[in-house]
């Protein structure tokens, strides 16, 4: 990644973006807002508090922590992003997240480790210790954190 590199600047969440093209709907319709799936989430849930957290689940597992008005990044993995912005304030998360949730269950399912997935929660609960045995979910990949590549190499050049 170029060090000149100029990103977009961020607008509130509500903004006047311009129109599309009439030639796609037949009309120039507004665009009015945007929003992140993880930012709608934590908007839509009320977790509006410096330190309310959102668990957002589906194909991936989302974990969205409020900072609030300060951007946090940590060395433990999680990046710190924008979740929304009203005017001019912007309320940062600091985010994790895998994206293999949904294959990893469908891949337990198919290897017959359960039948049903209403029965993950009993199958976890009954595992008193594991022993320090643990399972990292990187079916496509590992996601090295933009922090962690920072400290590790100092540049993206």
């Amino acid at each position: 990644m170029p060090n000149n590199l100029k990103l977009p600047e961020i607008k509130p969440s509500r903004y006047d973006f311009g129109r599309t093209d009439k030639t796609y709907f037949g009309a120039m319709i507004p665009i009015a807002s945007l929003v992140s799936d993880q930012g709608a989430s934590i908007y839509g849930c009320g977790c509006s508090s410096k330190g309310t957290v959102r668990l957002t689940l589906g194909t991936g597992t989302f974990l969205s922590y409020n900072t609030l008005n300060l951007p946090h990044a940590s060395i433990s993995g999680l990046y710190p992003t924008v979740a929304y912005q009203e005017s001019e304030k912007k309320v940062f998360v600091a985010e994790g997240s895998s994206t293999d949730t949904g294959p990893i269950l469908d891949w337990c399912k198919r290897l017959g480790l359960f039948d049903d997935y209403k029965e993950i929660t009993t199958i976890i609960q009954s595992v008193e210790d594991s022993d320090g045995v643990f399972f990292i979910p990187a079916f496509s990949g590992l996601q090295v954190s933009f922090l962690i590549w920072l400290l590790l190499f100092g540049t993206f050049s």
